[in-house]
Order: structure tokens, then sequence, then C-alpha cells
């Protein structure tokens, strides 16, 4: 699974939310209308977006930044 970081130009950085690792691919390749944060699964050598476990990260990570603004 990968999520969305960033574009550099033609380029989205992706990153692997289980190694951290960060590839460069041509946003062409990619599904259209994406934005930064959504997550991706790489499947039969295409990018296939992953919108219903987009919501759920979300969630989870606004849980987490609340939890840590009330320590």
């Amino acid at each position: 699974m990968f999520a969305l970081d960033r574009f550099e130009g033609d380029y989205a950085i992706l990153e692997n939310l289980e190694t951290k690792e960060k590839r460069e691919v041509l946003c062409s390749l990619l599904p259209e209308d994406l934005h930064e944060g959504v997550l991706l699964n790489f499947v039969d050598d295409k990018y296939i977006l992953e919108s219903s476990l987009e919501e759920k990260r979300r969630n989870d990570l606004r849980a987490r930044l609340n939890k840590l603004k009330n320590m």
C-alpha cells in the first residue's frame, strides 16, 4: 500500500506505508484526480485507488493527533 506524499513536476512521490520507502512515479501512470494523502495499491502492474481505506486512515491519524494534543 502506498500513500501519495507529494507532487514534483510530472512525478508523484509515493511512500510505501510498510517500509517507508519512497518512489517517484510518472503522474501519467496513476489514476486521474489524485491529491496528497490518497492511498494506492500496486496490482497487476498498475496503481489502483483505495478510497475506502483512505477515510479510515484519515480518521486514525486525526485521533492520534488529538490524543497527542491532550497529553
